[in-house]
């Protein structure tokens, strides 16, 4: 079963991850990030946007890749999903493009991030499902951490 999608193509690691281009508020460069106790795994800490602050996820270990440090020339893209805006981490965003994307086959990927994959000439893209990225358990312990953070700050 195939959809049409615009997607923000970006890399991490070795792979191509596409996610909603609907989804995407803005791209911005590495900045430093807070640390947030109590924040759930993938959740590296939160930026202050412009007074908002905003969680940066780590989709690499779910997307079975090493994770590493920030670098400077890292980006994050801001994205708005139900549980609010979240800074997704890239090493670069690589285009906006137009896609068919092809159901995941059975057995092919286990992780509810990974709602679909899109196959190119240059191989293929993980279309991510950013809102399941974050369980109903973890969505509550980011939200107290954040809460906890503002009423020190």
């Amino acid at each position: 079963m195939a959809a049409n999608n615009e997607l923000v193509v970006f890399a991490l690691g070795p792979r191509m991850v596409g996610v909603p281009a609907s989804t995407v508020r803005e791209l911005v460069r590495a900045v430093a990030v807070t640390e947030l106790p109590g924040a759930p795994p993938g959740v590296d800490g939160v930026i202050d946007l412009r007074g908002t602050l905003i969680p940066v996820v780590d989709l690499s270990l779910r997307l079975g890749i090493t994770p590493r440090p920030m670098r400077a020339s890292d980006q994050l893209l801001i994205c708005d999903v139900t549980v609010g805006p979240l800074a997704v981490r890239t090493d670069r965003v690589i285009e906006l493009r137009s896609s068919s994307a092809d159901s995941v086959p059975l057995g092919a990927e286990s992780d509810p991030i990974v709602r679909s994959l899109a196959r190119t000439a240059d191989g293929v893209i993980v279309i991510a499902e950013l809102a399941a990225f974050l369980a109903e358990p973890d969505v509550t312990a980011l939200a107290l951490a954040i809460a906890r953070l503002r009423a020190v700050a």
